[in-house]
């Protein structure tokens, strides 16, 4: 249950799944900046949760659907197995 409410609410928390690695992750109030890996070839895209202070508007080098107040998914496109993200206010 803790796992599940971080994912969801806790302020610089990214989650990618069962199938990808977070490399690199980086978080403060400007933003988020992560390196994820993600095994094997993927015929469908991914979606990763990306938890930022609610209330600053963000824009990323991704689609950004938000949620709830601060927290996004990103679609990770199928195929991409190595994936930067940047999400900034």
């Amino acid at each position: 249950m803790l796992n599940w409410f971080a994912a969801y609410y806790r302020p610089g928390t990214l989650t990618v799944g069962h199938d990808g690695w977070v490399e690199s992750c980086k978080y403060n109030h400007t933003g988020l900046r992560a390196t994820i890996r993600f095994a094997g070839k993927r015929d469908c895209p991914a979606t990763v949760i990306a938890v930022l202070e609610p209330g600053k508007g963000y824009t990323g080098n991704c689609t950004l659907r938000e949620r709830q107040p601060g927290t996004f998914e990103l679609t990770v496109p199928a195929g991409a197995d190595l994936v930067e993200v940047v999400i900034r206010t």
